[in-house]
């Protein structure tokens, strides 16, 4: 990992065997550069000309995939990498790459449209599908496929609160209360049970740490302290 040389941030882990892969970003000369570490032995996935962050990571069948962004001539662009080769995600201008994961043959992306309020979507095998219209501002932070089903999370910014928002195959469901800030970080689906974790604002701060299941909101701090979760896994006994 990081030697302390430069700033760097760990955005995402994977663990496969006793492989550990790391996604993230090195701060070199002012500028920001995706990169992979695999057991601790860093990969820079740019040349270091643009501005690039790696976000998520993936591994299946061999091939590690990284799902993040590139910044050409001041337009972002949402970037897949597979094996340190990037991909094309068709539409990707003035995007973002959040989320990576592999089903099968199928690949999913999870990003953002910039371009006037944001918009959700995700692409499939680089085609791009769209979870919102633009008529509110909407990101999607997170994928995850679970049998035949497509989830895919993240968030709906309001004036006057802040929604935990899911799509299933496409259908939407607002997974907080709609007159709560609430914030997701992550999001795990096992069998027909589906965990989000993040937290829940108060008004004035701190703020709760706070697991959903299936929508049913489970505060892990008393709101005394400002708290947060960033992760959230499930195994079954």
């Amino acid at each position: 990992m990081s030697q302390g040389t430069n700033s760097s941030y760990a955005e995402s882990l994977f663990v496969v065997n006793n492989d550990v892969f790391v996604a993230g970003i090195e701060v070199r000369n002012n500028k920001y550069h995706a990169v992979l570490w695999k057991n601790g032995i860093k990969t820079s996935l740019t040349d270091g000309t643009n501005q690039s962050g790696a976000i998520s990571v993936f591994v299946a069948n061999g091939d590690v995939y990284v799902a993040g962004y590139e910044i050409i001539n001041n337009s972002e662009y949402a970037v897949l990498w597979k094996n340190n080769v990037k991909l094309t995600l068709n539409d990707a201008v003035n995007s973002d790459a959040s989320s990576v994961f592999v089903s099968g043959n199928d690949v999913y992306v999870a990003g953002n449209d910039h371009s006037g309020a944001n918009k959700a979507r995700i692409w499939k095998n680089g085609v791009p599908v769209y979870l919102s219209n633009g008529s509110n501002d909407v990101v999607a932070t997170s994928v995850f496929v679970s049998g035949k089903d497509v989830y895919a999370f993240g968030q709906e910014y309001r004036k006057d609160s802040r929604i935990i928002k899911m799509w299933k195959n496409g259908t939407e469901t607002s997974i907080s209360d709609e007159n709560e800030f609430s914030y997701i970080n992550s999001s795990f689906v096992l069998g027909n049970d589906v965990y989000v974790g993040g937290n829940k604002n108060n008004e004035p701060y701190p703020s709760n740490a706070r697991i959903w299941k299936n929508g049913v909101p489970i505060n892990l701090t008393d709101g005394t302290d400002d708290a947060n979760v960033n992760g959230v896994f499930v195994t079954k006994n």
